[in-house]
This record gives structure tokens, sequence and C-alpha cells, in this order.
């Protein structure tokens, strides 16, 4: 697994410490940054974008298999229509290619890890150093 080093976090300092003040790390992030691998200040953005990847993921595959689905019911109750047959088969050309898109975004997301990190799980599930 690569390890990221994010760039250290800046503090105000001088004059600006009474402008600023203290910023608090919100609460979803918080745990996302010790799920990372960090402290409860290192930042844990790679993560949570994994992590979306992954839902919307999970969420267009079952839509590609409803989708998949319902283009073969409506093939079999067409009665012979030609217009149902084309419509399940337009649905179906559909699924295969949001299918595709999904498969090809991962390959890609895999190449690009691999090229610059060198590792090609380093994009779909990192791992964050703590600062």
């Amino acid at each position: 697994m690569n390890t990221f080093h994010l760039i250290n976090p800046v503090f105000a300092q001088g004059e600006f410490d009474e402008l600023i003040g203290t910023v608090q790390v919100p609460g979803g992030v918080g745990s996302m940054n010790i799920d990372a691998g960090g402290s409860l200040g290192s930042i844990g953005i790679l993560l949570m974008v994994s992590k979306l990847l992954q839902i919307v993921t999970v969420i267009a595959s079952i839509w590609v298999t409803v989708n998949l689905v319902y283009a073969a019911y409506t093939y079999l109750a067409g009665g012979g229509k030609p217009a149902n047959h084309q419509k399940a088969n337009d649905i179906l050309t559909m699924s295969i290619i949001g299918l595709i898109i999904i498969v090809s975004a991962y390959t890609f997301a895999g190449l690009i890890g691999l090229l610059f990190f060198g590792d090609a799980a380093a994009i779909i599930n990192p791992t964050i150093a703590p600062l």
C-alpha cells in the first residue's frame, strides 16, 4: 500500500491569532482521519473520496442489474411487438454501456495509481500517514 504525505497544516500565527482563532475538526472528518490511519489533526480527504466512489459504484452496479432484469422482462413480455423488443434492446445496450463505464473507471484509476504511485490500489484504497 502506498502512503501519502499531505502538506503540513498551516496555522495562523502572529497578529492574526486573535482574528482567526482555532478551527475545530468537524465530527465526521475526525472519524475519517482516524480511519485513514492518521491522527485527529490529519486530513482524510483521500479516504473520504475513495469511500464515496465505492458507494457510487455500488449504487451504479445495482442500477445496471435492475435495468438488465427490466430489459429481460420487457423483451419476454413484449408479445412479439417490434416496438417492445426495440425498447428492451435499447435498455440492454445502455445498461451494458453503463457497466463498461464503471469497469473502465476503476481500470483508469488503477492505471493512474500504478503510473504515478507505483501501486494500482493507491487511488482506489489509499493509506494516509500521520503528520
